[in-house]
């Protein structure tokens, strides 16, 4: 997954100054990236125990490499200290006996036909939450 990652955000973006990576963990991808020529990456982890271990990992890269303690929901586009070219985090898949039901339920939401498969629809949903 780093290699896929790596060609997605470095060799196939047009630009790539600096990257979020929003779970650092042990800086895997992280370290793939300044490795690729990223100019920076900013990591955001909130387990100081996988900061101090990145940042060990990444001191080679010296300021192109900088730590954040925070959580996704209080990481805005100011906290890299430089315009953002992307994002790195990690996404929960949905199980795949459920993808056909949510597609369906999605597509009846904005008033496409659920039969369609093959070409791409436009639709409309409005919703509240809360």
């Amino acid at each position: 997954m780093v290699a896929e990652t790596v060609r997605f955000l470095v060799e196939d973006a047009p630009r790539h100054a600096t990257v979020l990576d929003m779970t650092l963990g042990a800086g895997g991808h992280a370290q793939a990236l300044l490795a690729a020529g990223v100019e920076q990456v900013v990591g955001v982890d909130r387990d100081p125990d996988a900061l101090a271990v990145a940042g060990e990992r990444l001191a080679p890269f010296g300021a192109r490499f900088r730590a954040i303690r925070s959580t996704f929901d209080l990481v805005d586009g100011g906290s890299a200290g430089a315009p953002v070219d992307g994002v790195l985090y990690d996404m929960e898949s949905i199980p795949k006996r459920a993808q056909e039901a949510i597609i369906s339920r999605v597509k009846v939401m904005g008033k496409m036909d659920i039969a369609e498969r093959r070409l791409p629809q436009d639709g409309r949903i409005e919703l509240t939450i809360g």
